[in-house]
């Protein structure tokens, strides 16, 4: 590996696409709480 030059906009693009990961994670594990939910109300 070459060292970077522009370290820090590599390191922002990295900290974004974390957070995006982060943001969809907990949107996916929302959205499967949601239907578990659902699925206990139709139950009960």
């Amino acid at each position: 590996m070459r060292p970077l030059k522009r370290t820090g906009e590599c390191d922002m693009r990295k900290r974004s696409i974390r957070w995006i990961l982060v943001f969809a994670v907990i949107a996916y594990s929302l959205s499967i709480f949601n239907a578990v939910i659902q699925m206990l109300n139709g139950l009960i």
